[in-house]
């Protein structure tokens, strides 16, 4: 007799490192993952609720994780880099599993409680720079800024005014 089919893998979410410089960043570490059926994992951190900016969201590809080392053929697991956290909340972030035929495999929710930015140029976790007409739709949700003078930043923060990410030095 044959033997039984392999039944497929699960997805699920294996670990979760947050970056020990920046409450912006972290890793999620999927398991079940298979380079024969991966086609790309998606990663979108949730807005807060009443936010006008919009959730971030970044696809990886089967041949970057590979390529970035980030994928452990033997293990089958995948170190999925999340950015764009709010620092000194309870972050949702989402992660799509997606197969080589571009249909979902997986669906995970991940909760990353994050510290408060303490670095370089910080006053608070908000800037309030002025009141906005949230009647008024944007067409973006994120904002460089970057000092003239002395080339200090980048400091990304959304529309809503929360800094969501700052350049290495900053923080």
């Amino acid at each position: 007799p044959s033997p039984p089919p392999t039944p497929p893998q699960q997805h699920r979410i294996l670990a979760t490192a947050l970056d020990n410089d920046s409450p912006f960043i972290a890793t999620v570490s999927v398991a079940g993952v298979s380079w024969a059926t991966l086609g790309d994992i998606t990663m979108t951190v949730e807005s807060r609720p009443g936010a006008t900016a919009g959730p971030i969201t970044a696809s990886y590809t089967r041949e970057y994780l590979l390529d970035h080392a980030r994928l452990d053929l033997n293990a089958g697991t995948a170190r999925i880099g999340v950015f764009g956290l709010y620092a000194n909340y309870t972050n949702q972030v989402r992660l799509e599993v997606n197969g080589a035929d571009g249909q979902r495999a997986s669906l995970l929710q991940a909760t990353l409680l994050t510290r408060p930015w303490a670095g370089a140029m910080r006053d608070k976790d908000r800037i309030d720079a002025a009141s906005r007409d949230p009647s008024v739709v944007l067409g973006y949700s994120y904002v460089l800024l970057k000092h003239r003078r002395t080339g200090v930043g980048p400091i990304i923060f959304d529309v809503d005014g929360h800094v969501r990410w700052v350049a290495s030095g900053l923080n």
